[in-house]
């Protein structure tokens, strides 16, 4: 009898684990379709489409992410180039004797500091679940960086890959400034 029931419980077990590991697959399937539905929707509104396919597609974070979570990426994405970018920011200011280019990097250094706050305060209000305020910090933070790129570097810059991050960090704040805009029309409340 003992042997009987041993070759039975695994044939249960078996079973049970099969059945379980597609009703996992089966969700998974159907959060990444749903993802790529909120992806899709994010960065069809979006400025810069491309980039922003380019950005939250390969990204591992954003690949089962709600609506809620692909904000919480983006505005991390965010963060990291704008504190890079501060600090060549800075570096550049003690390198650069011409005086346009020392008031323009001046400038440059407080539409960021600017930006870096309202993307904290945006990572903060993504967390509480105040979506109104995350999409002023994100408009605020976007803005910032439309305030960079209409104040260019004069002839002589002291860095070409500025110019360049600085509208790749605004591609950031507007994707941020999307998501969160989409949130105030959805029921994640």
């Amino acid at each position: 009898m003992a042997s009987t029931s041993i070759p039975y419980t695994r044939s249960l077990l078996l079973l049970f684990s099969c059945i379980w590991t597609q009703l996992s697959a089966d969700s998974t399937g159907a959060a990444k379709q749903q993802n790529d539905c909120l992806i899709q929707k994010v960065c069809s509104n979006a400025e810069s489409p491309e980039f922003c396919f380019k950005t939250l597609r390969p990204y591992p974070r954003s690949a089962t992410a709600d609506l809620p979570g692909i904000a919480k990426v983006t505005v991390g994405l965010a963060l990291f180039p704008a504190s890079t970018t501060k600090s060549l920011i800075a570096t550049l200011f003690k390198q650069v004797s011409d005086p346009a280019n020392r008031t323009t990097l001046t400038d440059w250094s407080n539409y960021f500091d600017r930006a870096i706050l309202q993307l904290n305060a945006a990572k903060k209000y993504l967390v509480a679940k105040d979506y109104n305020s995350a999409n002023v910090g994100a408009a605020i933070a976007e803005r910032a960086m439309d305030l960079c790129s209409t104040t260019s570097l004069s002839d002589n810059s002291p860095s070409p890959k500025l110019e360049t991050w600085t509208v790749i960090e605004r591609d950031y704040c507007n994707i941020l400034c999307e998501t969160s805009g989409l949130l105030l029309g959805e029921e994640y409340l």
